[in-house]
C-alpha cells in the first residue's frame, strides 16, 4: 500500500510517498480503506512547526478522513467488516472533560489519514450515517464536530436565539447551517458580495460586511433591535474579539474557537466594550467523541433530500482515494452543503426529530411518563403512568425498551459516561413534560421525582 510521510517540515515537497505492507489490525484494532480525507489548517501549521503539538518524526499526516472497514480484530465489537466511519480528532478522548492524557492526535502524536489503509482503534472512529458522501464524512471529524460542540456544548443554543458567525471558513458554515436547523437567527459577517449569497442560500437571515462596517458590532445589535446577539461562534480571535464582545446581548456567550493571530499577539478588549456587558467567554477545542456521536445522530440516518451534492468536488489524489480539494482562505476543509435551513421543507423530518433529541431530556430511572415519550431518538414506548428504569435497559415488567439500543462495542461505564453527558447537555425539557421540571434560570432542568 501507500502511505505519505512527513520527513521534512517546512515545506509540502518535505512530505513524501512510501510502498509498505498493509497493516494487520490488533486485537482491538480495525482497518480502515481510506476513500476520503481533508485538509484543516491545523495540518498547514504541523507541516510548518507552529502547531503547539509538535509531531512526532516521519508522522503520516492529517487528522480527518473516512473510509470502509476491511478488518477487525479478534476482539472488535463495535464495527464489523463494510461499516462506513470516520475518524476521531482526539481519539483517546470519548466524553466528558479533556486531559492532558488524552490530547494525542492523528497527523501529530500518531499516524494520520494520508494513507491507503489506516489502522486505528475501535474507539478512534465513529459509524457515518450512509446518506454523506466519503467527501462529506471526511469534513466532520475537525470542523463539523467544532461547531456542533461550540453550538451544544455549555449553555446550548435553544430555538429563537440569535447566533452570530464570523467569514466563510468551514467551521462557520457548518455553524450556519447547524444554528439554523436548532431553531436559531443566524447572522453572519463575510466580506464580498459573492460570500454574502453563498451564506444567505445556506440560511443565514442576515449579512454584515465588515468591509463596509468596521466597527461591526454595533451593526450586528442595530439588527437585532439593540439587543446584541445570544451566542458568537468566535473563529478569528484577536482582530475580533473587540467587536464580538460589543454586538453580544447583555448576558451573551461567546466561544472562542481561534485565539491565536500572526498579526496581533493578544486578546485586547478594552473596558469601554465590557462596561456594560455581562458576557461569558469559554474556551473550545474541537470535541470528544460523544459530541460527534451526538452531531451524527442530528444529521441522522435517513435517505438524504438533496440528491447528489454540489458542494465537493473529488479529486483522484495520488493515493487512489478521493480528496476534498475545495479549500477557503481561513481553513483548508470543504464543508458539504446541506439543504437551505431556510425551506422548512429541507429537511422534512430529520430538523424536527433533531430539535426533539435536543431539547427532549432522556427518561430516568424512577420517572414516571405522562404518556408516550414525545422524542423518537429516545424511543422509550411505554404506557402513560408506568414507571420505567432508564439504567439497565429494561422496564419494569421486564420488557426490553424498544428504543435503547445496546451499543455493544461500547463497555458499561462508557454508556453510563454517555448517558450521564446526555443529561447534563439536553437542557431544556418538550413542553409535554414541562410539568415535572423546574428550571432553574437558563441552566440545566432538574428532575423532579414523583412518588
Amino acid at each position: 500500500m501507500r502511505a505519505y510521510h512527513l520527513e521534512t517540515p517546512g515545506t509540502v515537497d518535505g512530505i513524501a510517498p512510501r510502498e509498505t505492507d498493509r497493516p494487520e489490525p490488533g486485537p482491538r484494532d480495525i482497518l480502515v480503506r481510506v476513500r476520503a480525507v481533508s485538509l484543516n489548517k491545523r495540518d498547514l501549521l504541523i507541516l510548518n512547526g507552529t502547531y503547539p503539538l509538535k509531531a512526532v518524526p516521519d508522522v503520516i499526516p492529517l487528522s480527518d478522513g473516512a473510509g470502509e472497514v476491511v478488518a477487525v480484530g479478534a476482539e472488535v465489537t463495535r464495527f464489523a467488516v463494510g461499516d462506513r466511519v470516520a475518524s476521531t480528532y482526539f481519539p483517546k478522548w470519548i466524553d466528558g472533560r479533556i486531559t492532558p492524557a488524552l490530547i494525542d492526535q492523528p497527523g501529530a502524536t500518531l499516524p494520520g489519514m494520508l494513507t491507503e489503509y489506516a489502522r486505528l482503534d475501535e474507539n478512534a472512529a465513529v459509524r457515518v450515517p450512509d446518506h454523506l458522501g466519503w467527501e462529506e464524512a471526511a469534513c466532520l471529524p475537525c470542523a463539523g464536530v467544532t461547531a456542533w460542540h461550540a453550538l451544544t456544548g455549555g449553555d446550548a443554543v435553544v430555538p429563537g436565539e440569535t447566533v452570530l458567525t464570523l467569514g466563510t471558513g468551514a467551521l462557520s458554515l457548518f455553524a450556519v447551517q447547524f444554528a439554523k436547523l436548532l431553531g436559531a437567527e443566524v447572522v453572519a459577517t463575510t466580506s464580498s458580495p459573492e460570500k454574502a449569497e453563498r451564506l444567505k442560500a445556506l440560511g443565514a437571515d442576515h449579512i454584515v460586511r465588515y468591509a463596509d462596517h468596521p466597527a461591526w458590532g454595533q451593526t450586528v445589535r442595530d439588527l437585532t433591535g439593540g439587543r446584541g446577539v445570544d451566542l458568537v461562534v468566535e473563529t478569528v480571535g484577536p482582530e475580533t474579539i473587540e467587536q464580538s464582545v460589543r454586538a453580544s446581548a447583555l448576558y451573551g456567550r461567546i466561544v472562542l474557537v481561534s485565539a491565536n493571530s500572526p498579526r496581533k499577539a493578544s486578546l485586547e478588549i478594552t473596558t469601554d466594550a465590557l462596561a456594560s456587558s455581562l458576557v461569558t467567554m469559554r474556551r473550545l477545542f474541537v470535541g470528544s467523541r460523544t459530541h460527534f456521536e451526538s452531531m451524527l445522530r442530528f444529521l441522522g440516518d435517513t435517505p438524504d433530500p438533496r440528491g447528489p451534492s454540489s458542494c465537493t468536488a473529488p479529486a483522484r489524489s495520488s493515493t487512489g482515494s478521493s480528496a476534498s480539494t475545495r479549500s477557503t482562505r481561513r481553513s483548508g476543509t470543504t464543508s458539504p452543503a446541506w439543504p437551505s435551513a431556510r425551506s422548512s421543507s429541507a429537511w422534512p423530518e430529520r430538523g424536527r426529530l433533531a430539535r426533539q433529541a435536543l431539547h427532549t431530556p432522556p427518561v430516568l430511572r424512577g420517572d414516571r411518563v405522562l404518556g408516550k415519550h414525545p422524542c423518537p431518538a429516545h424511543a422509550v414506548d411505554v404506557g402513560e403512568g408506568e414507571v420505567v428504569r432508564r439504567v439497565g435497559g429494561a422496564d419494569t415488567a421486564g420488557r426490553a425498551e424498544p428504543g435503547l439500543r445496546q451499543r455493544s462495542g461500547e463497555r458499561p461505564e462508557v454508556r453510563r459516561a454517555a448517558r450521564r453527558l446526555r443529561r447534563e447537555e439536553l437542557h431544556l425539557p418538550h413542553p409535554a413534560l414541562q410539568q415535572r421540571h423546574h428550571l432553574r434560570g437558563r441552566g440545566h432542568p432538574r428532575q423532579e421525582r414523583h412518588p
